[in-house]
C-alpha cells in the first residue's frame, strides 16, 4: 500500500481489506475505490452511492476525516470523551474539540443554535490535506488566494494553513510557470565611449530624429523635425532643427552643431539612410566640396538594421525632449520662433538634470550635471568674483575643477552603470 492510499475496515466483520472503500450513511453498503479515485474523492467531497441513489456528500467528507483525522491526532478522542476537560491538543492549535457520531473530529464552535456545522480538523501535513488544498486552489484557477484560504478554512480546520497553501502554490507546475522571473543575460561591456573621461565634451556623439513637429508657417502648417546630438561621456544634449529628412538637411544639422559645440571624434547613429548619406560625403554620390572640411577626420559607426535597442543612449533622451516639450506647450501652437526657443530650454532643462545621488545635506557637494563642465554650474549661474585673478592663477582653478568634476565623474556616475 502506497502513500497516496488509505485502508477501511468494514464495520460489521471488523476485517481490514486492502480495497479502498467508502460507506453510504443511509444504505449502510460499501463501495470499492482505486488509489486515483480518492484524489477526485477527496476534492469533490462527494460519491454517488449506488445502492440508494443518494449523493453522500456527508459521507464522503466523513470519511476523508476518518483517515487523515486519527493518526495526526494522538490520544484526542480520551480527552474528548472528558465533559470538563478544558484543554486540547496543540496540534489544534488550542481550540476545543468534540467529535460527532461518526468519530469525527470538529472544532467546537459558538454558533450552534444557527444549525451550523462545525468545521472538521484535517491535520495540516497528511497528503489527503495537500490533495484538498491543491484541488481547492485548481478551482478557483490558480488565482484569488485570499478566496481559496477563507473557502477552505469555512469548512476545515488545518493548522498553519497559509503555510500549506504557500507549499501547494510552490510545487504547483502552472503557478511556477506564469509567475517565473527571466533571467538576466550577461551583459556585453560598454563601450569605450561611455567610459571615456578627461575628454572634451561631445567628443563621442550620438545623434537621432525626433518628429515631426507641426509649425505655422503664414496660413499652412509645415513639418519639422528634431536632430538631438547627445555626449555618449556626459550624457549632454544638442537640439537642432531640421526642415527634411533628406541628406543636405541632415549635413547643415551635422554643421551646425560642430560649429557651437566642436568637431567630434566619432559619431554613433541608426542605420537611417540620410545618416549613410552624410557619412560618404568623399564619394561621388554626395556633393563633397562643401562639406568635405566638416567631416574631415570623423570616425561613423552605425547601428544594426532593426536595432533601435543598440541605440538606447540616445532613444531615451528623446522620451525626455518630447515630454518636456509637452509640458511646455501642450497644444503644440508653435511657430519657427517659439519652436526654436522651447527647444533651447529643453536642451538647458536636459543638461541641468543630476546624474549623481542628490543629497540633502548642506554639507555634501551637488550634484553633478552636464552643465558642470558645459557652463561651470548646474543653473549656468557663474559667481560674482571682484578680485582680479591672472591668466596662470584662472588656469589652475580652471584644471582643479575638471580634475575634480573628473574624480567625482569616476568615483560617483561610473559605479551607476555598469
Amino acid at each position: 500500500m502506497t502513500d497516496n492510499e488509505v485502508e477501511f475496515n468494514c464495520k460489521k466483520c471488523n476485517a481490514g481489506d486492502n480495497d479502498r472503500m467508502v460507506q453510504c450513511d443511509k444504505c449502510d453498503q460499501w463501495y470499492h475505490y482505486d488509489c486515483v479515485a480518492v484524489n477526485s474523492g477527496v476534492a469533490n467531497i462527494s460519491w454517488n452511492c449506488e445502492g440508494c441513489d443518494c449523493n453522500t456528500e456527508a459521507a464522503g467528507t466523513n470519511a476523508t476525516a476518518h483517515s487523515v483525522g486519527n493518526p495526526a491526532i494522538p490520544n484526542s478522542m480520551d480527552l474528548l470523551k472528558q465533559p470538563q476537560a478544558t484543554s486540547s491538543p496543540t496540534t489544534t492549535g488550542g481550540t476545543q474539540q468534540l467529535a460527532n457520531d461518526e468519530g469525527v473530529l470538529r472544532v467546537k464552535g459558538r454558533a450552534s443554535f444557527l444549525n451550523h456545522e462545525d468545521v472538521i480538523i484535517l491535520p495540516a501535513k497528511h497528503h489527503v490535506t495537500f490533495l484538498l488544498v491543491s484541488f481547492v486552489h485548481e478551482t478557483y484557477h490558480h488565482m484569488s488566494h485570499e478566496t481559496v484560504i477563507n473557502n477552505i478554512k469555512s469548512r476545515y480546520y488545518i493548522p498553519k494553513l497559509r503555510i500549506l497553501y504557500k507549499f501547494v502554490r510552490k510545487l504547483c507546475q502552472r503557478c511556477k510557470n506564469s509567475t517565473a522571473s527571466p533571467i538576466m543575460p550577461q551583459m556585453a561591456p560598454l563601450p569605450p565611449a561611455r567610459l571615456a573621461c578627461y575628454e572634451k565634451p561631445f567628443t563621442f556623439t550620438g545623434i537621432d530624429y525626433f518628429g515631426p513637429i507641426y509649425v505655422t508657417v503664414g496660413r499652412r502648417k509645415e513639418k519639422r523635425w528634431g536632430a538631438l546630438f547627445t555626449c555618449l561621456t556626459l550624457r549632454a544634449v544638442h537640439i537642432e532643427i531640421a526642415h527634411s529628412l533628406d541628406t543636405s538637411s541632415c549635413v547643415m544639422c551635422i554643421n551646425n552643431f560642430m560649429a557651437r559645440r566642436g568637431i567630434p571624434r566619432e559619431i554613433y547613429t541608426d542605420d537611417g539612410t540620410n545618416f549613410k548619406a552624410a557619412s560618404k560625403v568623399f564619394s561621388a554620390e554626395v556633393d563633397y566640396t562643401a562639406t568635405s572640411k566638416v567631416f574631415d577626420g570623423i570616425k561613423w559607426k552605425f547601428n544594426p538594421p532593426a536595432a533601435p535597442h543598440m541605440g538606447g543612449a540616445w532613444e531615451r533622451l528623446v522620451r525626455s525632449v518630447k515630454t518636456a516639450l509637452y509640458n511646455i506647450c501642450p497644444h503644440m501652437n508653435f511657430n519657427d520662433e517659439t519652436l526654436r526657443g522651447a527647444l533651447a530650454e529643453v536642451e538647458f532643462m536636459l543638461n541641468s538634470r543630476p546624474l549623481t545621488f542628490v543629497s540633502l545635506e548642506s554639507s555634501d557637494d551637488e550634484a553633478l550635471t552636464p552643465n558642470h563642465l558645459l557652463l561651470g554650474s548646474s543653473t549656468g549661474l557663474k559667481p560674482v568674483n571682484c578680485k582680479e585673478i591672472d591668466l596662470r592663477q584662472r588656469w589652475n582653478c580652471t584644471k582643479q575643477f575638471a580634475d575634480k568634476f573628473w574624480h567625482r565623474w569616476v568615483k560617483e556616475y561610473t559605479p551607476t552603470i555598469t
